[in-house]
């Protein structure tokens, strides 16, 4: 027994003596070649306006929980072919409520050389019944082209 401990400590100690290292830093001091502000002026001027379009879905909602899509730009939803987008940009992130997502695809589409997109008005139409409710969601987004003068 006294054999084996003192094998188990060899190996302990070896492993623990194998994983340390020398690690040595060097720091030197350098000077920083970019710049410390960089400033890009864009104004309506250097925007084209491509167009507005209006997105919108129609879902139903039972017991508060069960939500089921009913409409995209109104046409039937094909659960089988689905579709969405992102619009995403510099910390700016555009939210979009509930399955809008599914709907924004029809903005990448009309609108594909689009630099920029804004969101111009949103709404949401709610009926209300028992034990449930229809929602008709609808956005309003333009897009524009940035314009290099």
């Amino acid at each position: 027994m006294k054999k084996m401990f003192i094998a188990l400590a060899a190996v302990v100690l070896v492993c623990a003596t194998s994983c340390s290292g020398l690690r040595t830093f060097q720091q030197v001091q350098g000077v920083s070649i970019t710049p410390d502000f960089v400033r890009l002026d864009i104004n309506f001027d250097n925007m084209q306006p491509l167009g507005e379009t209006t997105i919108s879905i129609e879902t139903r909602t039972y017991l508060g929980f069960i939500t089921v899509l009913d409409k995209v730009n109104g046409v039937e939803y094909d659960r089988r072919n689905q579709r969405t987008a992102m619009l995403k940009g510099d910390g700016l992130n555009i939210r979009l409520a509930g399955n809008l997502s599914k709907a924004l695809v029809k903005v990448l589409d009309e609108y594909p050389g689009a630099d920029y997109y804004v969101v111009t008005s949103a709404k949401v139409e709610t009926n209300q019944m028992f034990l449930g409710k229809e929602q008709t969601k609808s956005m309003t987004i333009k897009a524009y082209r940035y314009v290099h003068r």
